[in-house]
């Protein structure tokens, strides 16, 4: 056996083992939650790892199947873009399937549609030689999600990540600056043009997706959209949880976010990577978008690559501090 072939038949394979991972989100978290009550550090510990390398599983085998022998490759790299984003696609599925009365199943719901769409992906074949020529104008969209992210960046998301740095100090500099800010982006003006942006964003967005997704990309693609699919989920669970709470008369403040003196840890656990991984999959997008921008400006690849570097390490920075803010801590 070739080394060509043994890599492309392990990359065929790679796939399902996010897959498995995924499935078992709820009963980490469950695992998480009895561990914590019963003071098992070290099982908690291990919980919240996985439950973090989860979405990196993803990542890492969308790399692993890249041109591999896989029946499925297209079905296959779109379920695990989801993958990545399984923090909040598991809150927006908690919330959908509680609208419909399902919420308590909603466990084994999560578990059987994964493992039943990585059974039905092992199984099923598509013809990659057939791509009917796209009538969509790419370009302009790109354009149109460009401009709207800068506005969206410029406008609410430097202001509400730097609220959250101020948690680090205390829960009443971060209320200050939260209220100094909402004077901004929940003005009767503004707010409905926030959120047309990010409606604008969402939408221009999953076109890329569905260009970009389908085919082999390098690293930097791959990590592109799987932030973009990240940003689309947590945007719909955030907004959600923000206007229900709005609509039960609830101060959607930083102790809201964080559920109150009990904390994430004891209070749900399930917005630990939720929140940390959004900080994160923001500015890797942002940075990846700038990383783009230079590139079509002609920018040598090294530099741009570079300013890339630099961003993201800041960002990472920034997604430590917000992390440890979010879990209570304070400098």
């Amino acid at each position: 056996m070739t080394q060509n072939t043994a890599t492309s038949k392990a990359g065929s394979t790679s796939w399902f083992l996010p897959v498995i991972a995924a499935a078992s989100y709820p009963y980490l978290l469950i695992l998480f939650s009895e561990s914590i009550v019963n003071s098992k550090n070290v099982a908690a510990t291990l919980a919240m790892v996985v439950m973090f390398i989860i979405p990196l599983l993803a990542i890492w085998s969308l790399r692993k199947i890249k041109n591999s022998s896989s029946a499925n490759p297209a079905a296959q790299r779109t379920l695990l873009y989801f993958i990545v984003a399984t923090p909040p696609f598991y809150i927006v599925s908690l919330n959908i399937l509680g609208l419909l009365g399902l919420g308590e199943w909603h466990s084994w719901i999560w578990i059987i549609s994964f493992i039943a769409l990585g059974i039905v992906f092992i199984r099923k074949t598509t013809d990659q030689s057939k791509h009917s020529p796209s009538v969509i104008p790419y370009n302009n969209i790109q354009k149109i999600h460009r401009y709207s992210a800068l506005a969206l960046i410029v406008g609410f998301i430097l202001l509400h990540i730097t609220n959250h740095l101020f948690a680090l100090q205390s829960n009443e500099m971060h209320e200050e600056y939260r209220l100094l800010f909402n004077s901004w982006y929940q003005a009767d003006l503004v707010e409905p043009v926030l959120f047309a942006l990010i409606a604008t964003m969402a939408i221009t967005g999953l076109l890329m997706v569905r260009r970009y997704s389908g085919t082999d990309g390098d690293m930097f693609r791959t990590l592109q959209i799987g932030a973009g699919v990240y940003m689309l989920f947590f945007f719909v669970a955030h907004i959600n949880a923000i206007l229900s709470g709005r609509d039960r008369g609830t101060e959607t403040d930083w102790l809201f976010a964080t559920t109150g003196e009990a904390g994430l840890i004891v209070g749900a656990p399930m917005l630990i990577p939720y929140y940390i991984f959004a900080v994160l999959m923001i500015l890797l997008h942002i940075s990846l978008g700038l990383r783009r921008v230079l590139l079509s400006k002609n920018i040598a690849h090294e530099k741009a690559n570079r300013t890339f570097y630099i961003l993201i390490s800041v960002g990472s920075l920034v997604t430590v501090m917000i992390g440890a803010a979010i879990l209570g801590l304070k400098i």
